[in-house]
C-alpha cells in the first residue's frame, strides 16, 4: 500500500504537521485584520464619513491605515511562509 492509496482519516498527523495550525490560525487572523484596514483604507477615498456606521475621521488616520495595510500583508505571508517551512522541516530531523 501506498501512501497515496489511502484516505486522510487513516493517516495520522505528525507532532510537526499538528504544530503547524498555530502558525496558520495567526496567519487567517492576520489576512482577516489586513482585510477590514485594507477596506477602511478604500473607504477613506470614497466616503470618510461612513464606514459601517462608523465616523473613520476620528478613528484612525488615513496614513495609518494606509501602512497597517501594508504590514499586516507581509506579516500574513511571512506567518504562512513559517507555518509551511515548520510542516515540512519538522520531519527531516528524525
Amino acid at each position: 500500500m501506498h501512501g497515496w492509496d489511502r484516505i486522510p482519516g487513516e493517516v495520522a498527523l505528525t507532532p510537526g504537521q499538528r504544530s503547524t495550525r498555530w502558525y496558520f490560525a495567526i496567519m487567517v487572523i492576520l489576512f482577516g485584520a489586513q482585510s477590514l484596514i485594507g477596506a477602511a483604507t478604500e473607504h477613506y477615498r470614497a466616503d470618510v464619513a461612513s464606514f459601517f456606521g462608523l465616523d473613520l475621521a476620528k478613528i484612525p488616520p488615513y496614513k495609518l491605515t494606509r501602512t497597517r495595510h501594508l504590514q499586516l500583508a507581509l506579516f500574513w505571508v511571512v506567518a504562512a511562509f513559517l507555518g509551511t517551512e515548520h510542516k515540512f522541516t519538522a520531519s527531516w530531523g528524525r
